[in-house]
C-alpha cells in the first residue's frame, strides 16, 4: 500500500485551518484487484462457532455456580442473624438486670 507523504496540514495561531478542508469521501480507496471479498473457509467459520460457545458456555457457568453460591449462603446469613439478635437481646436483658 502506497503511503501518502505530501500532507500538510496548516493552522493559523489560533488554531483556524488556512486551507478548507477536503470534501469527506473525496478520494475513493483503491479497489482490491482479487476481487470482491469472500466468505473465508468453513473451517475458520466452524472454529469461530466454537469459540463463541465456548465463551458463552463458560460466562453460564459462571451465573450459574454464582446463583449456587448465594442460595446456600442465604441459610448462613439467616442463621447468623438470629444468632446476632439473640445475643444482643442477652445483652439487653443481663445489662436491665443489673
Amino acid at each position: 500500500m502506497q503511503q501518502l507523504t505530501d500532507k500538510t496540514i496548516d493552522m493559523t495561531l489560533a488554531g483556524d485551518f488556512v486551507d478548507a478542508p477536503p470534501p469527506p469521501f473525496a478520494r475513493q480507496p483503491p479497489r482490491d484487484p482479487r476481487g470482491p471479498q469472500r466468505r473465508p473457509p468453513w473451517q475458520v467459520r466452524l472454529a469461530g462457532g466454537a469459540v463463541l460457545v465456548a465463551v458463552l458456555s463458560a460466562a453460564a457457568t459462571i451465573v450459574i455456580v454464582s446463583l449456587w453460591l448465594a442460595a446456600v449462603l442465604i441459610p448462613v446469613v439467616i442463621t447468623a442473624a438470629l444468632l446476632g439478635y439473640g445475643f444482643l437481646r442477652f445483652q439487653l436483658w443481663r445489662a436491665r438486670s443489673r
